[in-house]
């Protein structure tokens, strides 16, 4: 069995049976894209760092020589 066979109810298609072999190269395939996709944010994620060390995040008070207090709005 190397096609396709289409199930029909009267003249309307209600299903597929795929061929294991076609199955398994539609599921790499998928697997392939979702790795690329992810491949591709990682990829991204490392693009988008912030300006600046680092450890600006962790160390902002020694960078900005200030210490923020949050004071609620007016």
């Amino acid at each position: 069995m190397n096609t396709l066979q289409y199930v029909s109810n009267g003249s309307v298609q209600v299903g597929v049976i795929v061929p294991i072999e076609i199955w398994r190269q539609i599921k790499l395939e998928k697997q392939v894209a979702a790795e690329k996709h992810l491949d591709a944010l990682a990829e991204m994620a490392k693009l988008a760092r912030p300006l600046g060390p680092d450890d600006l995040a962790s160390n902002f008070e020694y960078y900005t020589s200030r210490k923020i207090i949050d004071e609620p709005a007016q």
